[in-house]
């Protein structure tokens, strides 16, 4: 009866497609092995990956996404490192996906390869389904999809919609749509008895109920990958705790005690308390559990992440006043943030 139930609250594609192998590089199915200063970490189909990195879109930048694009793990660069959907291209995407639903971008171009082979693609493929419907969100079968959901930016959107859905049923009630959740032992659609220990683990089975232990297809190679991308990303795991450490407008002393993106964040000492931040020109990262980021215009210096606030409640700390200051390189956009007192 677990193995019948395996699959309610699933998209039908999940239990119903057939794997496919011939799209996988021959190195994805090699196991992992750790070099140089790496901590080695034994597969546990318990504990696929941390919570923590797999919430942290800390990271999550268009900048480095692209720049890994360009140089993948395989020694090539990726054709998703040239495609675009909806005039985004796949590195903004991702980004854009993993930002809206605080989805660690590497967990994401994992699942890119598990079920399409797209990250060590060197060029678009014959079948445009497997790039367009690359998760397939919107297909009740195979050629039968719903068009408004063509698109790698709409495809990577669904899955990352998908895997935060699965961790807030977790928050919620335990356990996912199908049952996965922590300390709760269930079985996948190919005979594996899990417990996982953790909601990461729980919302990946939820997505994929298959482990194909040492094959395609299934968690296993979702583990295997993460462990080289990780290393190829050159990825700081976070803080224990996803948005432990200073959010944006939090205080600080020196930049560590910022959980912002590694390579972009600043603690400005030149304001009270000192004031976590980085440079925009745009949109801000999010921190989970931390104030939203507004991008200020601080003219001369360029644009710079402020905490927003409610002028009606604010909750500004000491050295700061809600006051409404205009989006850097949009000077008809504003809205109230934590500003220092001059």
């Amino acid at each position: 009866m677990a193995l019948a139930l395996a699959c309610v609250g699933l998209a039908l594609s999940a239990c119903a497609t057939k794997v496919e192998t011939s799209f996988l590089d021959p190195s994805d199915l090699q196991p992992w092995k750790p070099v140089e200063e790496e901590i080695e970490t034994p597969y546990d189909r318990n504990t696929l990956i941390d919570d923590a990195s797999f919430l942290d879109a800390t990271q999550a930048t268009s900048a480095v996404v692209q720049e890994y694009l360009e140089r993948t793990s395989y020694g090539s660069r990726s054709f998703l490192g040239t495609y675009q959907s909806s005039g985004l291209r796949a590195s903004d995407a991702l980004v854009t996906s993993a930002r809206t639903y605080n989805i660690n971008p590497i967990a994401l171009l994992v699942f890119a390869q598990v079920r399409a082979g797209l990250v060590s693609l060197k060029i678009y493929p014959e079948d445009p389904a497997r790039v367009e419907y690359a998760f397939d969100c919107g297909c009740e079968a195979k050629g039968v999809c719903d068009p408004r959901l063509a698109g790698f930016d709409r495809q990577v959107h669904c899955l990352a919609r998908q895997l935060r859905e699965a961790v807030e049923a977790v928050k919620l009630s335990g356990a996912t749509a199908s049952g996965f959740g922590p300390n709760r032992t269930s079985f996948t659609v190919d005979g594996a008895r899990v417990t996982p220990t953790n909601g990461a683990t729980a919302a990946i089975y939820q997505v994929l109920p298959r482990e194909a232990r040492d094959k395609a297809g299934g968690t296993w190679l979702v583990w295997n990958l993460w462990q080289k991308y990780v290393a190829a990303y050159q990825y700081s795991a976070p803080f224990d705790t996803p948005g432990e450490g200073g959010g944006i407008g939090d205080p600080c002393k020196n930049d560590a005690q910022c959980a912002l993106p590694q390579a972009d964040r600043i603690c400005a000492t030149n304001y009270p308390g000192g004031l976590c931040t980085v440079k925009c020109t745009g949109e801000c990262p999010d921190v989970p559990g931390k104030a939203k980021g507004f991008c200020a215009d601080f003219v001369s210096q360029g644009g710079y992440c402020l905490a927003l606030c409610n002028p009606a409640a604010p909750k500004c700390r000491t050295g700061y006043t809600c006051t409404r200051v205009v989006r850097f390189n949009a000077p008809k956009e504003s809205e109230h943030t934590c500003y220092p007192q001059q």
